[in-house]
């Protein structure tokens, strides 16, 4: 399951109601994020042919690793009902396949809380916004 640009991913068990949160990207790069249900090892995400992310699992079972690019300045919608650990990567804005460093590794992210990832981390949002951070800090000014 994978998203190039704004969208929605939905990740959620049929039995549960999921929430609905917001990834944005505030960090200047295009990011890839990786994401699964359990920690992402090395052996879940290849790197060949020059650099480039090559997952070796596919499908959208969510033992297995996921991933989607988010531009510059854009967020996604997601709906999760679960926690999920996440690895992002700054990449190529021409080839979002060849990463250029990793941002953030195993970070756990879960239902009701909206994420911006920056350039040094991760801030979560303020409930109900999408770009502002819980201390005030408006990441699209």
């Amino acid at each position: 399951m994978g998203v190039v640009g704004s969208g929605n991913i939905i990740i959620a068990r049929s039995e549960e109601l999921p929430v609905t949160q917001h990834a944005g990207n505030a960090t200047g790069k295009v990011i890839r994020v990786f994401y699964c249900l359990k920690p992402i090892q090395l052996d879940d995400i290849t790197q060949k042919g020059g650099g480039a992310f090559q997952p070796l699992r596919k499908g959208t079972d969510l033992t297995q690793v996921g991933s989607f690019v988010i531009p510059i300045d854009e967020c996604i919608s997601c709906e999760l009902n679960q926690e999920l650990f996440v690895t992002v990567y700054s990449v190529d804005a021409d080839d979002v396949n060849k990463p250029e460093s990793k941002l953030l590794d195993n970070f756990q992210f879960g239902p009701g809380k909206s994420v911006i990832f920056t350039k040094s981390g991760y801030k979560f949002a303020k409930p109900g916004e999408i770009w502002v951070d819980e201390e005030g800090t408006n990441y699209k000014e």
